[in-house]
């Protein structure tokens, strides 16, 4: 006797889609791919927090909950335009294929929506050196800014080689903020070995007239206390020790071209008692565009 139960046969006698994907386009959209298979239409359904369920019964249709999720799309064309998204949010997916009451296996997705009005983002995760990258200039020492490929962050520690005076910059790469208002920056870091409680090895720095060789740029000071630090003769412990620094306000950069932020590390001589530790990761650079794009393009 033939099982009539619509579901999930065994036999999986409708194909799953193939080549499915989705990545962020902007901090309100995601672009979900697909290609269907036989001629069967597609289903696309999302949620937050990826506790989805077997697709079974009559096909939904658009905006009913359905497999554990919501029902964003049914159709064949892709790639679909999921919008309306909140910023910096993971969005999940399961997408399957439909035939009347027959569904395929699910297949998986997920993507995290930008960082609302993002500029530019360092995350260390990329080991080849991009031209988007933050790197480090030196302009005198033997202990410069160098990433650490097991945790991913950056770091910085004069007192690795004694006797030196270490002035290294981690400088960004070059940001038009032209058109934009109300910036900030945001970075996670920690810090060690401070010994000498008086004296500051990191600063927050930036230059509108980058010359392509740190020691001959004017720099200007931005203001943030770097007080996640501690006394402790001993390394940063990656992640536990790092802490975010919030939102820091930088809008003395905005409506500027050609800006240029950095991280100033400076150590007089590379002893342990004047050569603090630090860590920095996960920059985040966001602010507000000074314009509607849209209401210049109508106006």
């Amino acid at each position: 006797v033939a099982d009539m139960t619509p579901g999930v046969h065994p036999e999986a006698s409708v194909g799953e889609p193939t080549g499915v994907s989705a990545s962020a386009v902007s901090d309100t959209e995601i672009s979900v791919a697909f290609t269907a298979v036989s001629s069967n239409d597609v289903i696309v359904v999302f949620d937050t927090d990826n506790t989805f369920t077997a697709p079974s019964g009559d096909a939904p249709s658009l905006g009913d909950s359905f497999a554990g999720g919501n029902v964003i799309y049914v159709g064949q064309v892709s790639p679909f335009a999921h919008t309306g998204l909140t910023a910096n949010t993971q969005y999940y997916y399961s997408v399957f294929s439909v035939n009347e009451t027959d569904y395929s296996s699910t297949v998986a997705a997920d993507a995290t929506t930008q960082v609302a009005g993002l500029i530019n983002s360092e995350d260390f995760n990329d080991t080849a050196g991009d031209a988007d990258d933050w790197f480090n200039e030196t302009v005198s020492g033997d202990d410069p800014w160098n990433l650490n490929g097991t945790y991913n962050v950056i770091v910085v520690d004069g007192g690795v080689t004694a006797g030196t005076t270490d002035d290294h910059y981690l400088i960004s790469p070059e940001l038009d903020l032209s058109s934009t208002t109300g910036v900030t920056i945001t970075f996670d870091y920690a810090g060690s070995y401070d010994a000498n409680t008086s004296l500051e090895n990191l600063q927050l720095v930036y230059s509108t007239g980058y010359t392509g060789d740190a020691s001959t740029t004017t720099w200007l000071p931005l203001t943030f206390d770097f007080t996640n630090i501690t006394t402790d003769e001993a390394d940063v412990t990656i992640p536990g020790d790092l802490v975010s620094s919030g939102q820091v306000d930088i809008s003395s950069v905005d409506s500027q071209s050609a800006v240029r932020l950095a991280f100033r590390y400076i150590s007089p001589d590379g002893t342990i008692e004047t050569s603090e530790q630090w860590v920095i990761d996960n920059i985040i650079v966001q602010g507000t565009p000074a314009t509607d794009p849209l209401a210049t393009y109508l106006a």
